[in-house]
């Protein structure tokens, strides 16, 4: 966009650019500017607003045609909480409107939260594709969350020796356990009570997108 122009006349310039009626961009520039408690600033110069509200005023601007696919780049760089808040709930809005949304971010939390199919790319090449979901379960599969009363790797390797080799790991609350060729979890649940373990939960685990990322291309970093 440009930073020395009037904001309600550039986001008419690239409405009615786009193919869009007059009187439609001008009711949507009122729509969304109010979305995103900038319309005091219409008659404003883009370059006299905060780094926060140009970001969003671009993202005014992608949306003042009610497009079918809308492709964000990094949206919430530059945005508050309250904002990302705002945010937040205008890409649910869009998905709710069955709009396509294709979303490039480095913020996995957003990721997770908005997209049922993600791409991870490395160094500019495709590291892993497909449904986020089947991902985290293929990902979690032979994997569990367990809190016991003084467990520690050492003991949790020794306790699970039965079922081999055994990958063990903490994290702030509980230790992750891999077992890989066993996917039974009451099996493994028994083992461990039979041991004496006093358990305090157990759980399959699933990965976040973070840890999967890590996992994926941590290496090759």
């Amino acid at each position: 966009m440009y930073p020395k122009e009037e904001i309600a006349h550039q986001l008419l310039y690239f409405g009615m650019l786009r193919g869009g009626e007059k009187k439609e961009i001008q009711k949507n520039i009122d729509y969304w500017l109010d979305r995103v408690s900038l319309s005091e600033y219409k008659k404003k110069r883009l370059d006299t607003l905060s780094k926060g509200n140009q970001q969003k005023i671009q993202i005014v601007e992608a949306l003042v045609n009610n497009p079918d696919i809308v492709i964000l780049d990094e949206p919430f760089s530059g945005l508050d909480p309250v904002n990302s808040m705002v945010l937040k709930d205008i890409i649910i809005e869009l998905i709710r409107e069955n709009k396509l949304v294709i979303f490039s971010s480095h913020q996995m939390s957003y990721v997770e939260e908005f997209c049922d199919e993600i791409t991870l790319i490395n160094r500019g090449e495709i590291v892993l594709t497909g449904n986020l979901d089947k991902i985290k379960t293929l990902r979690g599969r032979n994997r569990f969350r367990v809190q016991a009363e003084r467990a520690d790797e050492g003991i949790l390797r020794s306790v699970l020796s039965p079922f081999g080799e055994v990958e063990v790991k903490k994290d702030k609350t509980s230790y992750i356990i891999h077992v890989p060729d066993v996917d039974s979890p009451s099996l493994i649940m028994k083992t461990m009570l039979d041991r004496g373990m006093e358990m305090r939960s157990f759980s399959p685990y699933r990965p976040s997108l973070t840890d999967i990322f890590v996992e994926t291309a941590g290496d090759q970093i």
